[in-house]
């Protein structure tokens, strides 16, 4: 339908230009040219009057060669938004996508999709940076597109080619940045694949993830991850790791922080995070249930960006944390005390105990309720017993009815 409407409209046009100039007696040169031969002519027409009920209406000069769809030159892109394609869900969280791939954020909610294609500086959405893509079923075809900038969302993804084989390529995306450790992830699943990624200056950008000895292996291990895109998980620790001079090198984390969870630790300092971005609706920063941990601070935090989330930092459950030079950091980096939801554990745990001793009591009553109404009722029984025992009942003679001249029980009995 859009394909009809373009073409039926630079027909319109030319054929009011034409009726225009034909009633004021102002003919088009050559009137047998075709369209192509109008479309390259760049003067405008003079303008013309068409007269209805004796009042002129001016009808504006147009240019045909804006009206006219031409091909693009060789190596221009049109700068119309390209439709997005069909998506259809064959299962849960199963997708197939048919045609080209226009937005990223257009598979968030599938976890497996038969073919991943991207080409020709189509359309980048950004994309959750914690998003993990699980299986391709199909090809991998990322070329062309300098919108892209980095895939750190295939670093989980299984290549399945049971139903096709094609040949996989990452080429020609002349700001796709990724480093040699996520680069040779790609290169592992996904078999023959050509790919060209500039890593070179891209060694110090890493993902996010649980922090753990896998974590520290594939990342930071060779010493150079300064920037995380992600969500950065410290959760589950018993004691600091040798490695932590690792994980304080970061500068800046592209996600949110999240520690969580860590036993037996007194301290913890990130000597050289400056700043968080962070694009979720949720904190950017949460400290949650540390039993033992006392110190934590930030002293070069210079940023908490965290623009869709009302509270930038969450501190919840901590019964030892020191939390006067914590709030400082967070000052300093722009942090207003109304962003800052310190939920006091000790608080917690007394509304806790109270509502416990509560239950308590309300159940001791019920049971003492019950005790008391069967002790009542038992003693109103015995009572009654007493009575019958201490006052017993007479015992009267039966009298049966009978007929005159009849002799009774009585009479027989006095012969």
């Amino acid at each position: 339908m859009a394909q009809l409407v373009s073409w039926l409209l630079p027909l319109t046009i030319v054929f009011v230009e034409i009726l225009a100039n034909f009633g004021n007696e102002t003919l088009v040169p050559n009137t047998n040219t075709t369209l192509q031969t109008l479309a390259q002519n760049t003067t405008s027409y003079p303008v013309a009057d068409l007269t209805l009920n004796t009042t002129k209406v001016p009808i504006a000069s147009t240019n045909l060669t804006s009206a006219i769809t031409t091909p693009l030159p060789k190596g221009k892109t049109s700068t119309t938004r390209a439709p997005r394609p069909y998506i259809r869900f064959v299962g849960p969280r199963k997708c197939v996508i048919i045609g080209p791939l226009r937005n990223l954020s257009d598979i968030l909610k599938c976890d497996v999709i038969n073919d991943l294609l991207i080409d020709n500086n189509t359309v980048i959405d950004q994309i959750d940076p914690d998003y993990r893509l699980r299986e391709i079923n199909g090809c991998l075809k990322i070329t062309n597109s300098d919108n892209l900038k980095n895939i750190d969302f295939l670093i989980q993804t299984r290549c399945n080619q049971r139903l096709k084989q094609c040949q996989h390529e990452i080429r020609k995306n002349s700001n796709l940045c990724s480093s040699s450790s996520i680069k040779s992830k790609i290169q592992s699943e996904f078999r023959n694949i050509k790919i060209d990624i500039e890593t070179g200056s891209c060694e110090q950008i890493c993902p996010g993830g649980l922090v753990d000895e896998q974590y520290f292996r594939d990342y930071l291990q060779r010493g150079d991850c300064r920037i995380i895109t992600g969500t950065l998980k410290i959760v589950g620790w018993t004691a600091v790791p040798t490695w932590w001079s690792a994980v304080a090198a970061i500068e800046e984390i592209h996600g949110r922080l999240i520690i969580k969870e860590i036993g037996h630790i007194n301290s913890l300092t990130f000597d050289n995070l400056r700043k968080i971005h962070n694009r979720m609706q949720r904190p950017a920063i949460e400290i949650a249930k540390n039993s033992f941990l006392k110190n934590l601070r930030f002293p070069k935090l210079e940023l908490v960006d965290s623009p869709y989330s009302r509270v930038k930092v969450l501190v919840d459950e901590n019964p030892r944390l020191k939390t006067d030079d914590l709030e400082s950091d967070f000052h300093k980096a722009g942090v207003r005390p109304s962003e800052i939801d310190f939920r006091e554990s000790g608080l917690h745990d007394i509304l806790t105990y109270i509502i416990i001793v509560m239950f308590m009591i309300l159940f001791c009553c019920m049971v003492g309720a019950c005790w008391c109404i069967m002790f009542v009722c038992k003693w109103c029984i015995g009572k009654e017993e007493d009575q019958k025992n201490k006052y017993p009942t007479p015992t009267f003679a039966s009298f049966e009815p009978h007929t005159a001249g009849t002799p009774t029980k009585i009479d027989v009995e006095n012969k």
